[in-house]
Order: C-alpha cells, then structure tokens, then sequence
C-alpha cells in the first residue's frame, strides 16, 4: 500500500502540466559546481554552481542521470554528475582511489565510446588527460575542487547546456541503462503485479543532511528469506520502473515544502491521492503549525484560522470547497545513516482525517489557553529541557502523530514528559495543562476532567490541587510579594508525599489569615477562607488523634495530573475577568487577554 501510494504520486506529479519531469534513469539533485572543457578535451574553468535558500546558498538544483547507491570497497562510477574524488581519483586510501580514478573513465567509455556527439568525444578526451590525485590544471583555478565530496557536471565551452542535456548523449545513457536491464532478474513486481527485470538497488532519499538513506534493500543474510541469499533486491521484488517511481516520488514529497515539514528531527511528508491543494493546505496549517504560517500573509492566516473555528464548532468542510472524501497519506519519516525509518504511515479519508484532528483540538482545550490550535511542534516542546527541539524524547513525536491521527490515546511518555519539565520548572501553563487533562480522559475513556474549573468535581487529588492553589493565594494576599511562593518551595513535595506537606500549608495559612486579619484584604481572605474549608469538606478527609487533616500518604503519575489540572483550574479562576467589568478593567495578569 505505501509503495503504490508513492508510486501514484509519482503519475501524479508527472501528468501537472507544469511539471518538471522526471524519467527513470534520472534524478533531481543538487549540484555544486561545473567543469567547462573545450573540443580537445582540455579543462578551462571550475565555475561554483548556487542557488539561494532564503539567504543561504546550497547546491543548484537540476534533472541529472541518476548517481549509483554506493558501497562497499570498490563502489560504483557515476555517469556525468560526479564527485571531484571519483573524477580525480583522490581517496586515502591508494586501492580505493585507484579505482575511482579508473571506474569513472570505464563507465564513461562504455556509454559514450559509441556516441557520435563532439560533446562526447571532449569528454572522453578529458578523462584520457587527466592525471591521477590530482586537480591542478595550468592556468585554472581549481580551488572549488579542493573539497573533493562536492558534485560537479560538465559543460562544453561555448554552450549553455550542460554535457548530460545533450540528446545524443542522454540517448547513448538511457541505451546503457536498458542493456543493463536486460541482464537483471526478472520476477513479479510486488507493486504492479507485473514481470519484468528487478531493481537489485533501490535508489537513494535526500533531504537528511550528509545521510543517503534507501528505503528498501537486504545486504545480510539474515535480511533474506525464501534461500535468496545474496540477491539484495530480490528477496522484496521491486520491479526497475516502480523503484525508480516510489524513490522519486520520496524525494520530490521530501524537498517539497508544501508535502514537507519537519517535527522535532523526524520529517512528516503528506500527500493526497489526486490534486487537492486546499486540502493539502489546510492540512500543513494543521500540523505544521508555525513552521508553516510563517509562510503566509496575515490574510491567508486569517483565513485559515477561520476555518479551523468552524471546523472545530462542527462545520461541514464542503462549506469551504474542501472535499472530505479525498484520501490522503501520511508518512513520519527518519533516517538511520544508510536506512529510512518509517516511523509511521497513515491513510484515510480528508474528512475523517479533519473529525480526529478536530477531537484533538477539543480534548487539549483549556481556559487561559491563547490560541486553540496548537501545533504537534509545540506540544512536543513542553516536554522538553529549555524547550529546545533536540531535548524532545526519541520517538515521542511519531508516536503523539499516530495518536492525534487515530483519535487513540495519547503515549505515555508525553505526559511523563510534561510531569517533569512542570516539577523541574515549578509551573504549569494552559497547554501543558490540557495536555495531562487530554491523557487523563482518553485513557479513562471518559471525561474525567473538564476545560475549567469543575466545582462539582469531588475526585481528591483534584481538589487537592485546587486546595494547594487557594493556600498560595492566602500567602499572596496576605504577604505580598515574597522571594519564594509555596509553589516553589513545596510543589515536587506536594506531588510526591501530600501527607507530609498539606498539613503544614494548612497550618502556614492560618498564620497568613492571622497577619493580614485586620487589613484591607480582610474580606479577601475570609472568602478565600470560606473556599478552603468547602474545598477540605468536599475531600472528606479522616484527621489523626490530633485533629490533623490526613491526605493520602503517595500520588502515582495519573493522580499526580489530576492534581496538576486541578491547581491549574483553581488559579485560572482568580483571574477571571469581572462580568460587568469594562475591558481595560481586566487583570493585567489573565492568560485569557487577546
């Protein structure tokens, strides 16, 4: 399914009518720079090649013949886009770059010797001059060689093309590519049901850095099965054209900013199975989040944004032109150095894909939260340390995507995530919170806990959230301002042993109301009095001998969020805006205010 899907995207993209067309033998891919030689063969310049990325340079991209996968000590020669090291024959190791030296003329000759063309005949020419390690030609400056790892093409002097745009010689390679067909194996494609020959390699993924992983390839015994041993491409028959396709497919999805954005490490790549760039738009505004509208004008965000609120009230999405029957597909992918790591695929229907998508949105939902429609990438940083991408657990975001994707319940690990950066940190904000409330009610099933403050919620660890935040405020109230809050002296404590910690705020408190007893903040305190004792009745705790409130002894992870959400709800409270109040009336310290 996944490879037919890619494979289709390939048709896809090919029959668009600005399409830049990709043929089997090819591939788009980045060049750095370009060696112009005249009719004898001779080098006259080594001109850097550069296109700019925003304000970066990176390679020009460009439709060339398709590079070998290489490995192994003696690694394949490619075919006019080349490295300096394989062209000059410059490696460490002598055996090694003997053979680059002498692999590159070889191929070189054996798909242009018979090629009527002055452009290969300069060619072949080039390679016959050349001298082994190295680069210097009298006269040129070659310093743009000196990394020997950049690629390079060729031009003739005096033309505009490059040597591998030439008819005659993009002939004389797609004539070498089928003879080399015609000696491969021949079995069913496991995409196309059809015969034909076998891809023994399957091409390479860009878009990872210095990582040219393959999706599909055995090169142990132990990958194979069915006694083909040693056939690498034959024990998951491909054929030839449909790997060709599916990889070209990969690697047009992974450069594509509009199929392609990237979450904590790991790429995410999404495509639908026919033209549908609203979908696909409002798909990337979904998960890409801010990565993506920083691509968009305020128009196009408000735009966005109000589809999003009628999508989220239960809008129908044809109200928008948008089509809820169309598939789409889903990809999370990494790279281990030579391998591609599909940490997810997902396929659905655009509608189905909005409804979860929507649950999500409504199920993280909390009062105080500033913008409804947080991004995957958000999420994922709550967990981690300084909030710096690389500090996000490994694997937690394809796993949160397939819970988002599948409407199931959130991993485990985001919420242990979210419990240590709050106890390391002494804090807890809206979305952290909704968080936990969102882990808590799919795994119960159930809505345990509401988007703000319940008052008829009697589950105890909730209200003794609620009792921690009341007690803070009293200090607040009563004291001012203090070098050190009971939230950052006694929140981890609170958390892990209550027993030992709530009696003493309880008694901590009466001294606060005993400072301030006579104050201007006297009613204040009397009503935030009134709601501790209505919390501490609704708890309906035992005391000791002693008369002492006794809470429970521990709180494992779950009750420990429970009471986060419910501290969390208690404090949003005392910052709601007055009802009758005008607006520049409103607390300058809501997390409600616009």
């Amino acid at each position: 399914m996944m490879l037919a899907a890619l494979q289709s995207y390939y048709h896809r993209a090919s029959a668009m009518l600005d399409a830049e067309l990709i043929s089997p033998g090819y591939a788009k891919l980045g060049a750095s720079g370009e060696l112009v030689i005249d009719l004898e063969g001779n080098l006259i310049a080594a001109n850097p090649l550069f296109q700019l990325s925003g304000k970066k340079k990176v390679p020009l991209q460009m439709i060339v013949p398709l590079p070998p996968k290489r490995a192994g000590s003696k690694p394949e020669a490619a075919f006019l886009y080349e490295t300096v090291s394989f062209l000059f024959g410059i490696f460490p190791k002598p055996e090694g770059a003997v053979h680059r030296f002498e692999a590159s003329a070889a191929l070189h000759q054996a798909v242009l010797g018979d090629c009527d063309d002055p452009g290969a005949a300069a060619l072949l020419k080039f390679f016959a001059k050349r001298r082994p390690g190295s680069i210097t030609y009298e006269g040129v400056d070659t310093s743009l060689l000196e990394n020997t790892q950049i690629f390079v093409v060729f031009r003739l002097r005096g033309e505009k093309d490059f040597l591998h745009q030439r008819p005659a010689i993009k002939k004389a390679w797609e004539q070498h590519n089928a003879r080399r067909s015609e000696d491969s194996e021949v079995a069913q494609c496991m995409i196309t049901g059809e015969w034909g020959p076998i891809a023994r390699l399957h091409g390479n993924v860009g878009g990872f850095g210095a990582d040219k992983p393959t999706l599909i390839g055995f090169n142990q015994d132990a990958f194979c099965s069915f006694g083909k041993y040693g056939r690498q491409g034959a024990n998951a028959p491909v054929g030839e054209k449909a790997a060709f396709e599916y990889v070209t497919a990969l690697n047009m999805l992974v450069k594509d900013p509009a199929h392609c954005f990237n979450l904590a490490g790991d790429k995410v790549i999404f495509w639908a199975e026919r033209d549908a760039p609203r979908e696909e738009s409002l798909f990337a505004e979904l998960f890409g989040g801010q990565a993506q509208s920083t691509q968009l004008d305020s128009e196009q965000r408000d735009r966005i944004k109000g589809v999003l609120d009628s999508l989220y009230k239960g809008g129908n999405p044809r109200d928008f032109q948008l089509d809820p029957t169309v598939r789409f597909y889903i990809m999370g992918l990494a790279s281990n150095k030579t391998r591609l790591v599909v940490r997810f695929f997902y396929e659905n229907s655009f509608g189905s894909l909005v409804e979860n998508l929507m649950a999500h949105y409504r199920d993280i939902a909390m009062v105080g939260m500033r913008y409804p429609y947080p991004s995957v990438y958000h999420i994922l940083l709550e967990t981690a340390v300084q909030q710096k991408r690389e500090n996000v657990a490994p694997n937690l975001e394809s796993a949160l995507m397939r819970s988002i994707l599948d409407a199931s319940p959130y991993p485990l690990t985001l919420f242990q995530g979210i419990l240590r950066r709050v106890r390391a940190e002494g804090s807890i904000n809206a979305l952290r919170a909704g968080i936990i409330k969102a882990t808590i009610n799919r795994l119960a099933g159930k809505e345990e806990l509401t988007v703000a403050l319940d008052t008829t919620q009697k589950d105890p660890c909730y209200l003794m959230g609620r009792l921690f935040a009341l007690l803070e405020r009293t200090q607040e109230t009563a004291l001012g301002e203090v070098n050190a809050s009971i939230t950052d002296k006694y929140l981890n404590s609170a958390l892990a042993t209550p027993q030992m910690v709530m009696p003493v705020l309880l008694a901590l408190n009466t001294k606060h109301m005993g400072k301030s007893v006579l104050s201007e903040k006297k009613g204040m305190l009397i009503n935030l009095r009134k709601k501790i004792m209505e919390v501490l009745d609704m708890m309906d705790l035992q005391t000791d001998s002693q008369g002492t409130y006794v809470f429970p002894a521990t709180m494992d992870a779950n009750n420990q969020g429970k009471f986060l959400v419910g501290y969390y709800h208690q404090m949003q409270s005392f910052y709601k805006k007055k009802e009758n109040a005008q607006p520049e009336q409103a607390n300058e310290f809501s997390d409600n205010q616009e």
